[in-house]
């Protein structure tokens, strides 16, 4: 939400054209307003992507316990 406020609202209000510049990389607004919603955006990604992995990794052995648990000769 931060950084989509900053790019839409706080940004184009600078009249000197470099809004954005100032609102995402100076300062403590680099961290505020730029790295930190990117480092949450990534994370949320990633940590999503091995929840999914780990279910399908824990239905298929599930389903390979329910069948025996044997491998196939």
């Amino acid at each position: 939400m931060t950084l989509l406020t900053v790019i839409f609202v706080l940004g184009p209000m600078y009249e000197d054209g470099n809004g954005w510049y100032i609102m995402l990389c100076t300062s403590s607004m680099l961290y505020h307003h730029l790295l930190n919603p990117l480092a949450a955006i990534l994370s949320f990604t990633v940590l999503w992507c091995i929840a999914i992995l780990g279910m399908d990794y824990l239905y298929a052995w599930l389903l390979w316990k329910g069948n025996g648990g044997k491998k196939k000769q």
